[in-house]
């Protein structure tokens, strides 16, 4: 079988730096080294090979095709490992990882002998790469001293080193550098570790980024009780390997050259270790022979038979048992899964609360202490741990051991640690992972003792929090720890100013003020002469407006420097350039210098495959409803019921009238409200009414209210004459009922008296003054509808008509001789009558320029002959033309489209806003287009058949609550005819630029130029508008929403009606 090592553990994911899974997390797997990438495999025996990189699930685990969780298994060459998230951002690197052990080179027969280097130490000293994988005996006989870890970064991940205390007095002291630490049991950290007396040893690994506490072999002593067979003056003559003695007396035969209170131990191979109890160590012994207890005392062993019994013990423990009958096996495991661990049967239970159903264990609130164990067999790498069901919050893992599936090996698992459980009845399960099924006995080999129960695992639970007996003294103080190392680049501060290098090894500022620092000058070169340029240069790589912050501290005050700015690289010196947040004190000599970086923005991941179409989602919640709230009713007559509103017609285009409740759907009172609807003094248009579904605006009904309302106690019966109007909605749908009240009729012209018309005047009758009444009464005098006038008699001027003596004119027509002869112009003139020839050619009266009558400028003078003919205007020649509709009031005309009758884009769509200005309760529906993003809205004009269907152009109407500035507003349009495809791109876009002049005032921009509308625009068409914000165009900085009113649309007429 090749020589392989799983590179994580069973359990193993990766987390970022809140301790939260990195889904679809990358493992790059290369040689040493290198970018080379390593083969990598799902088996011990480099079988099935993985894809390179592996990618992770959601919960960060490794896979090996995006869904099945696998292991990873390396052969024996060194690897390096780059842990990148989804996007290929790198989020750790370890390299120089040592791979598996290579066993070619052992011994055949298939054994090895393992073999450790020892090396030995008496003063401080820094491990090197000479030193890895060796076990060093330190000597402190002489002085306490210091052992430096090297960098676990530079050690690299599996680099294991060996401490053992080989020296009758002081300590040991193991230091990190860098700021890293050392992972001991139970999930405390420290960073420096202590060995206290002889034998005491530690074994340590790093993990690529600081140390583990791999295992730990404490002072003879200081596990507890040492078991001593005897109290002996000389070695017995068979003794048990393993047995220990104290010897007594003046010590004979092999342990002449020891001396009295010595422990002696027996190596099972015919000699004996010596262990001295070191003067007023402590050690306690327990003598199986007299079952006496001893402590080293001074300089000898004393017994306590003076310790009095202690009272029975209060401790409260549960026990649980995996066993079977006598012979049978443990039955077969699950591979490469948590599992559920089949405990079966409860032996001891003193814990209120706590039971065992399904192999599921129950406890109440408290602190708990767990000790399991399991036995597998043949079952490879394995491992328990113990979580609660709902899978949050306790979880402890034990370590890993690996049951060889080879030579038929079983194997103890264990597990420790302790918790706390808060709430009652939580739940939780002993789970196991294991690598192998070898069958019926994997989770337990039998040793088919007869009458004897097959016990293949055990739980065992203690609570902590019950009463225990009474404190004891307080222990000695233990020896101080070594110094912590600086978290940060060691540096000299210089107190000079001025923009220039500092120094190598040392940093400065640009202000003696701390608070006032807004650049800071640091060497390339730290303190400690190490290179940092390539570290400094990466403090400005974040794309954040803080990209990193900078703590100085020295021993008398610090501040904390944000970096806003790239660096400015000066060749050996770099200048920072930033803002101080927070500082105190002053700074002299040696400080610490720590940069925190600030992290990037990840990028976008490549867009996956479409997925299927997932189920419909939940209606959404219904909007607010902008109108008076109401319910509709499907009555068409009578009271429509509390909180409704009905139409007195099914078919909402035929209505005639509404019923409003004079109750809101939410019990509002709203009937004085409604009452002012008829309020307006235009009573042919008292204002109009807008009715719509709120979850439905396509089902409505727009009215204009034609006539007073009618109260009817508790609702109001509108009259009404529809516009328009659409859908039929459904009994107690939610409507919004909308009001716009026209203005009042304007003020009659100037005059007195008052007027006041008689009932029964007659049709097309003259109505003439009525002094005495004060009102008017009806002539005998009638103009038709089609102007004719009948009923008159005679008429008294006392003027003139069109500056005519009537009466002396009429005296000359009354002299004229029956015989004149009227053909005679001269004798028509001085008759003050005119002739045929006066008339042109269309039969109208000219005006010739002779006589009395002057040439009319050419198109001043209007006429119409007859009804149905066409109107005339004169010449400027004494004849008269057909005149043409501009003539006539055709020409340039409006129409002003407010901003909420505007629809935004679903895509980059401007926000609808509704603000009501403070002091005069001013409304403003608006809609918000953004600073940055162009955003849009659009709506449609049918433009009247008068429209000559050429260019239009537009003045927008806006405002702002803030900022100064400019605003582009760009409009485009295009023209759709019928059965024209409404998914077309606008087209001839124009823009007007306006200046922000005060917050919330109005503004009018300019008139843009000339839109040429997409299309081919006909009579008929309907024209689509586009509004945009043009915040591309270098005019547009106004860095605010600009709130848009409405728009101004100018067209031009070549008709006078649209017949």
């Amino acid at each position: 079988m090749p020589d392989s090592v799983q590179v994580f553990a069973p359990g193993f994911r990766i987390t970022d730096t809140n301790g939260d899974p990195v889904s679809g997390a990358k493992l790059n797997f290369y040689d040493a080294g290198t970018t080379d990438a390593q083969n990598i495999y799902s088996d011990s025996g480099l079988a099935t090979a993985l894809p390179n990189p592996v990618v992770c699930d959601s919960a960060g685990a490794p896979t090996s095709d995006g869904n099945a969780v696998t292991q990873i298994y390396v052969g024996t060459a060194a690897y390096k490992v780059v842990i990148t998230d989804s996007s290929d951002v790198t989020l750790f690197t370890f390299d120089n990882i040592k791979g598996a052990i290579d066993t070619s080179s052992f011994a055949g027969g298939g054994s090895s002998t393992w073999s450790t280097t020892v090396g030995s130490e008496t003063a401080d000293f820094t491990v090197d790469s000479n030193d890895y994988g060796e076990l060093i005996q330190c000597d402190p006989t002489g002085a306490t001293f210091t052992a430096t870890l090297p960098s676990a970064v530079t050690a690299g991940d599996g680099t294991r080193l060996g401490f053992r205390h080989n020296g009758t007095v002081n300590q040991v002291q193991i230091a990190t550098v860098s700021g890293q630490s050392i992972k001991l049991p139970g999930g405390s950290t420290t960073s420096g570790f202590v060995l206290t007396g002889l034998g005491h040893t530690a074994w340590l690994v790093s993990d690529g980024s600081g140390w583990i506490l791999d295992l730990e072999i404490k002072p003879l002593g200081d596990n507890g009780r040492i078991l001593i067979a005897d109290f002996l003056t000389s070695p017995p003559t068979s003794p048990t390997p393993g047995a220990r003695y104290i010897i007594t007396g003046t010590p004979a035969g092999d342990w002449a050259s020891y001396s009295e209170h010595d422990i002696v131990e027996a190596d099972g191979q015919g000699s004996w270790t010596q262990y001295t109890p070191p003067t007023d160590c402590g050690w306690i012994a327990y003598d199986q022979d007299s079952n006496v207890t001893y402590q080293f005392q001074a300089s000898a062993w004393v017994a306590w038979s003076n310790i009095t019994a202690p009272v029975a013990s209060n401790l409260k423990s549960f026990v649980a048992n995996y066993q079977v009958t006598d012979g049978s096996g443990g039955g077969a495991l699950t591979e490469d899964a948590w599992t559920l661990y089949p405990l079966s049967d409860v032996i001891e239970n003193s814990i209120t609360g706590a039971n065992l159903a399904s192999s599921v264990i129950t406890l109440d609130t408290g602190n708990y202490i767990i000790n399991a164990t399991a036995y597998f067999n043949k079952s490879d790498e394995t491992q328990l741990r113990l979580i609660r069901t709902d899978d949050s919050g306790t979880t402890i893992y034990g370590p890993v051991v690996n049951v060889s599936n080879t030579g038929g090996l079983r194997g103890a698992v264990p597990l420790s640690g302790a918790f706390e459980v808060t709430t009652d009845d939580q739940t939780f399960e002993l789970q196991y992972y294991a690598q192998n099924n070898s069958g019926s006995t994997a989770l337990g080999d039998p040793i088919a003792a007869t009458g004897v129960e097959e016990v293949f695992g055990q739980v065992h639970i203690i609570k902590v929090d019950i009463e225990q007996g009474p404190q004891g003294p307080q222990g000695a103080q233990g020896n101080a720890g070594a110094a912590g190392a600086d978290a940060g680049f060691s540096y000299t501060w210089n107190a000079d100013t001025t923009s220039s290098d500092p120094g190598s090894g040392q940093v400065k500022g640009n202000n003696a003020t701390l608070a006032s620092i807004t650049e800071i000058y640091v060497s390339e070169t730290d303190g400690d002469s190490t290179d940092l340029a390539s570290e400094i240069a990466t403090w400005d790589d974040s794309s954040s407006s803080t990209r990193a912050k900078v703590k100085v501290e020295g021993s008398a005050g610090m501040f904390l420097f944000e970096v806003t700015g790239a660096n400015t690289d000066n060749g050996s010196w770099v200048t920072l350039t930033g803002s101080v947040v927070a500082s105190r004190g002053s700074l002299s000599g040696t400080v610490s210098v720590l940069p925190v970086l600030t992290g990037d923005q990840g990028t976008t991941g490549a867009t996956g495959a479409t997925g299927a179409t997932g189920a419909t989602g939940a209606t959404g919640a219904t909007g607010p409803n902008t109108g008076l709230d109401y319910a509709w009713s499907t009555s068409t007559s009578g009271d429509p019921g509390s909180g409704n509103v009905l139409a007195n017609n099914a078919t909402l285009a035929s209505a005639t009238a509404i019923h409003i409740s004079k109750t809101g759907r939410n019990s509002e009172s709203l009937g004085a409200v409604i009452a002012t609807w008829d309020d307006s003094t235009n009573t042919a248009h008292y204002g109009h009414l807008r009715i719509f579904t709120v979850a439905d605006r396509t089902e409505y009904i727009e009215a204009e209210i034609d006539g007073t309302l009618t109260d009817n106690t508790t609702y109001w019966t509108v009259p009404v004459t529809v516009t328009a109007a659409n859908g039929s909605p459904s009994a107690s749908d939610v409507m919004a009922v909308m009001f716009e009240r026209t203005g009042n009729q304007g003020a009659d012209g100037a005059g007195t008296g008052d007027v006041s018309s008689s009932a029964n005047i007659a049709d097309n009758a003259i109505v003439r003054g009525d002094g005495g009444a004060k009102g008017v009464q009806q002539s005998g005098v009638s103009i038709d509808d089609s102007g004719n006038i009948s009923g008159v008699g005679n008429i008294s001027l006392t003027g003139t008509v069109d500056g005519r003596d009537v009466a002396g004119d009429g005296s000359k027509l009354d002299g004229i001789e029956s015989s004149a002869d009227v053909t005679d112009a001269a004798n028509v003139a001085a008759a003050g009558a005119i002739m045929n020839g006066d008339f042109s050619t269309n039969g109208l009266m000219k005006r010739t320029g002779a006589g009395t009558y002057a040439t009319a400028a050419a198109g001043t003078d209007y006429i119409s002959p007859t009804a149905g003919t066409a109107v005339q205007k004169a010449d400027g020649s004494g004849e008269l033309e057909a005149a043409v509709a501009t003539d006539l009031g055709a020409g340039i005309h409006t129409i002003f489209v407010p901003a909420g009758a505007m629809v935004p884009r679903t895509t980059n769509g401007a926000a609808e806003g509704d603000a009501e200005l403070a002091t005069n309760d001013i409304m403003l529906r608006t809609l918000d287009f953004d600073t940055t993003t162009e955003e849009g809205c659009g709506f449609f004009i049918a433009l009247p058949k008068s429209w000559n269907e050429s260019t239009v152009t537009f003045i927008p109407y806006w405002t702002a609550g803030s900022g100064s500035g400019g605003v582009v507003w760009g409009l485009a349009a295009y023209a759709f005819s019928d059965n024209d495809a409404l998914d077309t791109a606008v087209s001839g876009q124009q823009t007007s630029t306006d200046t922000f002049i005060t917050a919330n005032d109005c503004h009018v921009g300019p008139e843009s130029s000339a839109i040429t509308i997409g299309g081919s625009p006909a009579e008929g068409d309907i024209v689509y508008f586009e509004v945009t914000r043009e915040v591309g165009n270098g005019s547009d900085t106004l860095g605010v929403d600009a709130q848009l009113i409405g728009m101004k649309i100018l067209f031009t007429t070549d008709a006078l009606t649209d017949a």
